[in-house]
């Protein structure tokens, strides 16, 4: 082997052979130590270099041969990961690749002119940095380098790292500092509490968590020997690295399917009116006048909308999301539709996914009414906003309606109005008004749905507004209102009263009713429009509707309220009158005219007692009543039964049947029945065998 004289070497190897710091060697170097020159041909400032002669060369070329050269990893080896020094692969920029592509292009160009021999190596460097100032055709290169030219001496190193390279343009991509940053030594304590920290739906900060680990290594729990800015860099680039594993366990899997995995697109362009409808609930962000309570509350509207014209069929406010109401808005969308839709979309709520729509038990209210008019049900996925386009219809209608709203609520804390902080006095006396009745909500939102949201262009139906589209492509009717009368809201039983029946604080009559004082019928009605409501017999037979009663005013002020008065009474006249015409109607029919006194079963022609006197023994005064009940059985010449025997003695029935249970088989006996009722007749002697005693007390 040859051993030359002296050797140039650069500061970083020769501190590695005297095993001292680079820092040192220059020192040395500046004192006259070591011989050293600057070398510039790596262009910038330049590269120190120190010279080594005589025995040094010799050491220098035994201590590189000494080394030995790194182990290779066999193939199938698995690696060990866990190591103290946690390195973050960096990325290399889009930019900075297409940088060392362009470099590439002038390399090739410059190694093609060599090969034609026309021009120097000089000149060549020469006319191809003046190409690259002047032509258009590098302005990329310029712009993406921000270099407005390039030295022959940086085209010469270009070429030579290019063809060393094997001609690979990764050789010619800059070294920035992004690329160049090193390795972050943290130790394997470090990096797992990092992990355990960062990664935790608490959502612990960087500083508390370095805090944390530097707590736990003064304690010596860890080995901890990274400074807190190191502890922080580690963290930021285990955020960038570990993006989406981050954003997961931080921020929980719907937060994560919603704002980073694609949601599921749908054509609605192949759906026409009428083939489905997409039902909601959304709990408004205003208060509402509680019509049972009259406190103020927020209540929810549900909604269904058509898929093919985005219109608002049918709605119902409602204080929850429950099944009467949804029936009810189903019922408007059905009537407003004019037939039933191919399917239905509803939430997967509690209210819509109760047993209430899929019971197939016809003994219930209203159950599988879906079914029953052919729709099909399609289930929404829980916690799936985005499944539903109805969705996106409430959040207008938050914009447009409820921020316009006394009561304005706000979706969150942070979107409450100032009016409702107690240190606004001055807002809360300036903008506070009284909130809207269930009627006036009712009022304002059927105008917004029918008017304002039905007459404004949708991007999704090619700038027509969903009224245009609902009405041209509306199939023809095939279902009635009146068919729907089982599709309202609550089933409420209740008692008629001589003023009619009461509901929420509301009284309703109809001369119909008159006939059902004191029974129980059951009652139908919208919560949405609450001036009327349907009456059905327990059986399901139509009553009638009834309208709510008026309350008369005590002073009379205007002729409205004198002619409301003066109707209201001649309409009960006229009842009455009526009332009495169909009375001697009914008894003219079956010749019930002429009355006769229940005496006269005594003397006309069926006897039932025998009696020489005008004052039948029993009318004896003083007497009890089973003692008027033993006499009237043994004055008794024929047949009668309790009924009878309770309106001659002027008993109540319940103390003549004791009696009779009592007397049966000693005083009387039953021989038939008539109009289902016992028919009795006296017995000369008894049939039961009694005590002596108990005789004694009967006779």
């Amino acid at each position: 082997m040859t051993i030359k004289k002296e050797l140039w070497v650069s500061t970083k190897d020769v501190a590695e052979f005297e095993g001292i710091t680079p820092r040192a060697v220059g020192k040395r170097a500046d004192n006259g130590i070591y011989q050293s020159k600057l070398d510039k041909s790596h262009g910038g400032r330049g590269k120190k270099l120190i010279k080594l002669s005589g025995k040094d060369v010799l050491k220098y070329q035994q201590y590189l041969n000494s080394k030995e050269p790194k182990e290779l990893i066999p193939q199938g080896k698995i690696l060990d990961y866990s190591i103290s020094r946690f390195n973050l692969d960096k990325e290399i920029p889009q930019k900075y690749l297409r940088i060392g592509q362009l470099k590439a292009q002038v390399c090739n160009k410059i190694l093609e002119m060599f090969d034609n021999d026309e021009f120097t190596k000089k000149e060549i460097y020469e006319i191809v940095a003046h190409q690259i100032r002047s032509s258009p055709y590098y302005s990329e290169l310029r712009n993406l380098t921000n270099k407005s030219s390039f030295s022959d001496r940086s085209l010469q190193r270009m070429v030579k790292n290019y063809t060393e390279s094997g001609k690979d343009y990764m050789a010619l991509v800059p070294n920035y500092p992004v690329n160049s940053k090193k390795e972050i030594d943290i130790s394997n304590d470090e990096l797992n509490q990092l992990i355990k920290l960062l990664m935790s739906p608490n959502r612990v900060k960087i500083g508390p968590a370095i805090k944390h680990i530097k707590h736990l290594a003064l304690k010596g729990q860890i080995n901890s020997p990274s400074s807190p800015s190191t502890l922080r860099r580690a963290a930021n680039r285990l955020e960038k690295k570990y993006k989406n594993e981050f954003y997961l366990a931080r921020n929980g899997e719907e937060a994560f399917k919603n704002t980073k995995v694609k949601s599921i697109k749908r054509d609605w362009d192949t759906c026409k009116v009428g083939d489905i409808l997409i039902a909601d609930g959304h709990t408004m962000d205003f208060f509402i006048k509680d019509p049972i309570t009259g406190k103020p509350k927020r209540m929810t509207l549900i909604a269904f909308m058509d898929a093919a014209s985005r219109y608002i069929c049918g709605a119902s406010i409602a204080p929850n999301e429950n099944t009467d109401n949804i029936s009810s808005a189903f019922r408007m969308a059905l009537i407003n539709l004019g037939t039933a839709p191919k399917a239905v979309c509803i939430d997967n709520g509690k209210a819509f996914g109760g047993k209430y729509f899929v019971s197939k038990d016809l003994k219930k209210e209203l159950g599988g009414l879906y079914d029953r008019l052919g729709c099909k049900v399609i289930f929404a996925e829980p916690y799936n906003a985005k499944a539903k386009i109805v969705e996106r219809f409430f959040r207008t209608f938050h914009d447009d309606v409820s921020r316009k709203m006394i009561g304005f609520t706000g979706t969150d804390i942070k979107d409450k109005p100032k009016i409702d902080k107690p240190y606004e006095k001055w807002l809360g006396k300036k903008f506070k008004g009284d909130i809207v009745n269930l009627e006036e909500a009712t009022t304002i939102i059927n105008y917004y749905c029918t008017e304002f949201y039905a007459n404004t262009p949708h991007t999704s139906l090619k700038g027509k507004t969903p009224a245009q589209v609902f009405i041209e492509n509306k199939p023809p009717r095939t279902i009635t209102e009146k068919a729907l009368d089982d599709l309202m809201l609550a089933i409420e039983s209740r008692a008629v009263t001589r003023q009619g029946i009461q509901l929420f604080g509301k009284l309703y009559w109809s001369s119909e009713l008159m006939g059902y004082i004191n029974e129980k019928i059951t009652v139908r009605y919208d919560m949405s429009d609450m001036k009327t409501i349907k009456v059905f017999t327990g059986n399901n037979k139509f009553i009638c509707t009834a309208p709510e009663r008026v309350t008369q005013s005590h002073i009379l002020v205007s002729d409205e309220q004198k002619n409301s008065l003066k109707n209201e009474r001649a309409g009960i006249s006229q009842i009455v009158e009526r009332t009495k015409e169909s009375v001697e109607s009914l008894l003219s029919k079956h010749n019930c005219l002429n009355h006769n006194n229940p005496s006269k079963l005594i003397q006309g022609e069926r006897h039932v007692l025998g009696s020489k006197t005008n004052t039948p023994p029993w009318e004896k005064p003083g007497i009890s009543y089973k003692d008027k009940y033993k006499l009237f059985i043994s004055n008794s010449t024929s047949q009668f039964t309790q009924k009878e025997a309770a309106d001659i003695l002027s008993i109540n029935k319940e103390t003549i049947k004791k009696l009779t249970q009592e007397f049966e088989d000693v005083l009387l006996k039953c021989i038939s029945i008539r109009d289902n009722q016992k028919v009795y007749i006296k017995l000369n002697a008894p049939i039961k065998k009694k005590k002596d005693s108990q005789l004694e007390l009967l006779f």
